[in-house]
This record gives C-alpha cells, sequence and structure tokens, in this order.
C-alpha cells in the first residue's frame, strides 16, 4: 500500500516532534521510551551528538565514603610512607593507586636501606649479648631482669626488623588478595558515606602512637643525659666531649667492648639508629592496629548494611538470593583475615611478649627507690604508655572478633518464615569458627585474653612491688 503525500507530512511531523531536543531530553528517561519507540518507528539511530548530551545532562553519582580511594592500599599509604623513612618495609609503589605497581626489589634503596639496619640491630644485641657475658664472668649475680633490658630491647628490634623485611616481599601477593576481596564493599550497596574513612581513621591513630613514642623516647634520653651528667660532676670524670661521654655510657657494648676507635659521626650514628629502633618497636604494635582496622572496617560495612535492609523492612531479606549473597561477602572478609593471619601471626607473638615484659620491667623499675625525680617521671609515663599502647593493639584487634560475630544478633531476630538453608549456614560459620586475629593459632586476640593479660599484670604488679618494699637500698654512685 503506498502512502499519500499527506501522511507522508504527518510522518515528518510526529518524527520531528518526537525527537526534538526537549523530548528525548524527557522521553530517554523514561523506562517506556524504548517501546515507545519502537512501536512508532521501528527504525531509530541516534546521532553521536544526541549521546554527549544525554551523558553530560545525568546528574552526577554522589562522592561516597568508601571509594576505591578508601581501600586499605591507600589507607595504609601514610603508614609505610613514614616506617621506610625508619629502614622497616622496602616496598616499592605504596603511593599507586592500586596494588598491581607494588613491587618488591632486591636490590633497590629501599632494600638496601633496611638490610642495613637490620644488619645494625644484630650488631647492637650481639655487643650487648658479649657484655652481659662479660659481666657475668666478673659477678656471677649480674645477670636479672633488669640487666637483660637490653639485650631484649636488641632482640626484639632485630626479630621485627627481619619479619617485616619477609612480609615486604610478599607485601604484593597479599595486597593483591584483599584488594580483590574488598572491592565489593566499595560500592554499592555498602557505600553509605557516613562516617569517617579509613585512611583518617590510620591517620589519627598512627599520630597518637607515635607522638606518645617519642616523647617516651625524649624522656628516657633525658633521664640518662641527667644521671650521667650528676655522675660525671660527683665523681669528678673527665672526658674529651660531651657527646663522647654519652655515647660511650649509652652504647657502652658497641662502643667501648667491641669497636677499637671511636668518632663524632659514629656518635650521631648511634643515636640516630636508637631512634630508629624505638620507631620499630613502636610499630610493631601499630601494624597490628592498622591491619585490625583494615578488617574490622569491612566487618563493620556488612553489618550495616544488614541492620538497613532489616529496619527498613525490605522484601529482599526474606529471599533465600539475599542471604546466599550475603554469606558469600561475609566469607570473602574471612579469607582477607585467614590471610593476614598466616602472614602476621609472628608479629602478634613478637608484639605480646615485648609488651608483657617491658610492662613487667617497668613496674619493677617504679617499685625500686630512684634517685632522681626525672627518674620516676620517666619510669610512671613509661609504664603508662606500655599499658595504654598493649591495651590499645587488643582492643582493636578484638574488635575484629566483635564486628565478626555480631550478625549472629540479627540472625537471632529473624522470624521462622525468613530462615533457610545459607542463613543457618552463616549462623553455623560465625557460631563455630573463632574468627580473629591469632598468635600462630596458639591464642586469639578477643576482649576475654585482653582481661586475662590485664589481671596478670596487676597481680604481678602487686608482687613487684611488695618485693621492692622489701628489697630497696639507697642509691649508691659508683666512681671508678
Amino acid at each position: 500500500m503506498i502512502a499519500s503525500s499527506e501522511e507522508k507530512e504527518r510522518g515528518r511531523a510526529n518524527f520531528a516532534k518526537i525527537f526534538s531536543k526537549k523530548k528525548i531530553m524527557k522521553d530517554i528517561a523514561s523506562p517506556h521510551i524504548k517501546m515507545h519507540i519502537l512501536t512508532k518507528l521501528p527504525i531509530v539511530s541516534y546521532p553521536r551528538r544526541f549521546s554527549l548530551q544525554l551523558a553530560t545532562t545525568q546528574e552526577p553519582e554522589k562522592k561516597y565514603l568508601h571509594s576505591p580511594r578508601d581501600s586499605f592500599h591507600r589507607a595504609i599509604y601514610p603508614t609505610l610512607l613514614v616506617a621506610q623513612i625508619f629502614g622497616v618495609f622496602p616496598v616499592l609503589g605504596i603511593s599507586a593507586s592500586n596494588c598491581s605497581h607494588l613491587r618488591f626489589q632486591w636490590f633497590s634503596f629501599r632494600a638496601i636501606y633496611s638490610a642495613f639496619f637490620i644488619c645494625f640491630c644484630i650488631f647492637m644485641a650481639c655487643s650487648e649479648m658479649y657484655r652481659i657475658h662479660r659481666s657475668d664472668a666478673v659477678d656471677p649475680n649480674y645477670t636479672n631482669a633488669k640487666s637483660l633490658a637490653g639485650l631484649v630491647f636488641y632482640m626484639v628490634n632485630s626479630c621485627a626488623t627481619i619479619i617485616f623485611f619477609y612480609i615486604a616481599t610478599r607485601w604484593k601477593k597479599l595486597m593483591m588478595h584483599w584488594e580483590k576481596n574488598e572491592s565489593v564493599f566499595q560500592r554499592r550497596p555498602y557505600c553509605t558515606g557516613v562516617g569517617m574513612s579509613l585512611r583518617k581513621k590510620i591517620t589519627i591513630a598512627g599520630s597518637i602512637v607515635f607522638l606518645a613514642g617519642f616523647v617516651e623516647h625524649c624522656l628516657a634520653k633525658s633521664q640518662s643525659f641527667y644521671s650521667w651528667d650528676y655522675e660525671s660532676r660527683y665523681c669528678n670524670n673527665s672526658y674529651h666531649g660531651t657527646l663522647h661521654y654519652y655515647a660511650n655510657r649509652d652504647f657502652y657494648a658497641a662502643l667501648v667492648l667491641v669497636l677499637p676507635f671511636y668518632h663524632p659521626i659514629l656518635g650521631i650514628l648511634f643515636y640516630l639508629g636508637s631512634f630508629m629502633m624505638t620507631f620499630t618497636w613502636t610499630f610493631i604494635d601499630f601494624f597490628i592496629i592498622v591491619i585490625s582496622l583494615g578488617i574490622s572496617e569491612r566487618f563493620r560495612q556488612f553489618n550495616d548494611y544488614l541492620n538497613e535492609m532489616y529496619k527498613s523492612g525490605s522484601p529482599q531479606i526474606g529471599t533465600q538470593q539475599f542471604w546466599k549473597t550475603a554469606r558469600f561477602h561475609f566469607g570473602l572478609i574471612c579469607e582477607i583475615l585467614e590471610n593476614v593471619d598466616r602472614t602476621i601471626s609472628v608479629v602478634v607473638i613478637i608484639s605480646c611478649l615485648s609488651n608483657l615484659y617491658h610492662i613487667c620491667l617497668q613496674v619493677l623499675n617504679v617499685a625500686t627507690k630512684l634517685p632522681y625525680t626525672i627518674n620516676y617521671v620517666y619510669y610512671w609515663a613509661s609504664l603508662t604508655f606500655l599499658i595504654l599502647r598493649t591495651a590499645a593493639v587488643f582492643l582493636f584487634a578484638a574488635e575484629v572478633n566483635e564486628q565478626a560475630v555480631k550478625p549472629l544478633e540479627l540472625l537471632r531476630r529473624l522470624p521462622n518464615s525468613m530462615w533457610n538453608v545459607d542463613v543457618e549456614r552463616l549462623a553455623d560459620q560465625i557460631r563455630c569458627e573463632t574468627i580473629a586475629l591469632s598468635g600462630m593459632r596458639f591464642y586469639f586476640l578477643t576482649r576475654r585474653l585482653l582481661f586475662g593479660m590485664m589481671g596478670t599484670i596487676i597481680t604481678y604488679e602487686i608482687v613487684l612491688m611488695q618485693f621492692g618494699q622489701q628489697k630497696a637500698n639507697e642509691y649508691k654512685i659508683n666512681c671508678y
């Protein structure tokens, strides 16, 4: 059938009306525009300029808080950068936008710099061991908890630097798995835009921990310098230079017993190395805090989403597919935790043993009669810092377990009509597994372990204070 000229004109007018600029912007947004167009005009072609205009007229997507920029790889970048300044964690590509740029090179400057620092820590530990051996030969009763403090400090740093160097060689593989599993939590429906970003949390925690560690280190050196200065004036000791005298007293094992010569540059380098070891000692605990923050944040996002769906009464929460997907996402976080725990469990053991020993040592020091006021200030400040730092490690690590078991509270509130196989499997996984960081699976970092450890320390503190009161002697300066 051949259309008349009047019908053709009417068709052209309808076509122009449908595809006017204002009409196309309105109809494209409608969910029925495709059917509308296909029924009127079966063959439609969109010019390129229409596509560009449509793209520019769409509302910009809301910038969500948990975006790829808030991934754990991006959040931990400032921490690793500071650590590399102090010779720890020689990984390249930490500032990149994703983990694919991470790499470890044996002959890079960072790796060589870290290797030199490891050698320095081992040298200090061996020198201190040699000093204790010589002192034992003169006085068989010399070795005690106080005399071993330097050796324990150097041994902890030696082990920690070696372990962090080893973790650096495996960091890319660890972060690639982490980034892959956490990607689902950086987009809808887990992105809420509420609260503080992961990177900001890590930055604030790091600022507090390292500032407190710096103050503690300054107090330690100040009380040592004051004691040695008073001793030199009391005994009328003569020495070639202030730096020479302090360095020989502070690093007696290395600069006097081992090295056959002294130079002012050596004294400066040894004090710089001492400061780097103090940072490493603090970084052991903060590394566990950072890892705990990254994992617990994903568990928290998972819990917030489930609670939001339950409170809103969404019909999806009653379907088996919803819980199958939720169980899969929960398993992704558990895989991150399991993979990380295999890598850093040795760090957890070193942290717990080091903190327990140093807390007990500082309790013994404050229970002993001290010669100067600055000694009391330092030992009490150091004890307070150690207790708070240890508590922070346990609390942040225990938060992983706390967030992991929270879904059980919601699962218990579900009505019988919503209960299905996937809900039961998720509940069994949470109940039967201990989802937490561990020390090589010997123990798990939970709140129960924290209070058990704190109770042991308090008991030991009372015993040591009573022992210190019975054995307290007047402080004597021995002039040689």
